[in-house]
């Protein structure tokens, strides 16, 4: 069998991350990921293959003592993520939320047994975030602020592209007044509403989405604005824009 490295060329240990089955299934990895991850470790389904995504029957069917390579094989994390990504698209969203939920669970982010009310808003996460995912671990970072409160941002982060202060501030007051009047607090309306909101302003969508995105999650980068919107709930949303008003209001003075 092929002597295993890391990615510094040297023999794979504690120090490169986890070496554990249990280490990888507590970081988020799959199992079937990591099975078929393993078997292409100094080993090929020969001449003709071109896959490198085999289920385990697949893997089994093809394997070939004599396809062994015993020249020494590198593990790489990075080629480990995105197979687990790819076998993490693959999921049912029903299997995904199953899979998710004990690592928001750990995070402390929903309690345990799951509350019916919860259920919906993970229902809602799970589109928005499948496709983002390298690990299940992933989850964690990329919805803290939907079940944590967060830092208000500050002012400078709430200006919008190639806007002022005052109107970044006149257009977080026209989203609130909008978002409080809604009769569906969902996501295909609020898009639907924000765009036209958007060309009432006089801005394009993506500057009052930004801003937006950052007043209510303190990211430059989150997960899809209105279904986190509608996950988060109105009452959160509005208070997040709120405090956002506040912060602009100050600097605006």
């Amino acid at each position: 069998m092929p002597l295993v490295l890391g990615p510094d060329g040297k023999k794979l240990s504690k120090r490169h991350g986890a070496v554990s089955i249990a280490d990888f299934r507590k970081q988020g990895y799959l199992p079937d990921a990591l099975f078929n991850f393993l078997a292409l470790l100094g080993w090929s389904p020969g001449e003709g293959e071109e896959r490198e995504i085999f289920n385990r029957e697949e893997l089994l069917e093809l394997f070939d003592i004599q396809h062994i390579n015993l020249a020494s094989a590198v593990f790489s994390y990075d080629k480990l993520d995105w197979m687990n990504g790819v076998y993490i698209r693959a999921l049912s969203r029903e299997e995904l939320l199953r899979q998710l939920i004990p690592f928001w669970q750990r995070a402390g982010m929903i309690p345990t047994p799951v509350p019916t009310e919860v259920l919906p808003t993970l229902e809602t996460l799970v589109p928005l975030i499948q496709e983002r995912l390298k690990t299940l671990q992933d989850v964690v970072q990329l919805t803290d602020f939907i079940f944590t409160d967060i830092e208000t941002p500050p002012a400078a982060s709430l200006i919008g592209k190639k806007m002022t202060a005052e109107e970044s501030l006149a257009a977080l007051r026209a989203v609130h007044t909008l978002l409080s009047g809604l009769v569906d607090f969902d996501a295909e309306t609020m898009e639907l509403q924000m765009r036209q909101l958007a060309t009432e302003l006089g801005l394009k969508a993506g500057q009052l989405f930004n801003i937006v995105r950052v007043a209510t999650s303190n990211k430059k980068v989150a997960p899809p604005l209105f279904g986190c919107l509608e996950a988060m709930g109105r009452k959160t949303t509005l208070q997040r824009l709120a405090r956002a008003e506040e912060v602009l209001s100050a600097w605006d003075e």
